[in-house]
């Protein structure tokens, strides 16, 4: 069996009369954003929490420039700083809960 490629750069948006497989393209391309932003916001979280094995690639670029964020929102078309405040927010979630306990 051959390895499957995906565009996920193409419209997630197929439409109510796209075929099957497109449908189910834009589903894969979506889980795999969803996947890749997860591994960014756990690494950001192991080293918010100062993992001393965490690697902090993730939380300097969230906290910094955010071009890597960038780039996992582009296939997707969605603001980065939409999708930084709200893993900001979560982290300083984080922070409240760990005080609190």
């Amino acid at each position: 069996m051959e390895p499957v490629t995906l565009d996920c750069d193409a419209s997630l948006e197929p439409g109510p009369n796209a075929p099957l497989d497109t449908i189910e393209h834009a589903i894969r391309c979506g889980d795999i954003w969803a996947a890749a932003l997860k591994i960014y916001f756990n690494d950001a979280k192991s080293a918010w929490k100062g993992h001393k094995q965490a690697d902090w690639e993730s939380l300097d670029d969230l906290l910094g420039d955010q071009r890597l964020l960038a780039n996992l929102c582009r296939p997707i078309d969605i603001d980065p700083q939409l999708v930084a405040g709200a893993l900001r927010e979560e982290l300083s979630l984080l922070e409240i809960n760990s005080r609190a306990n």
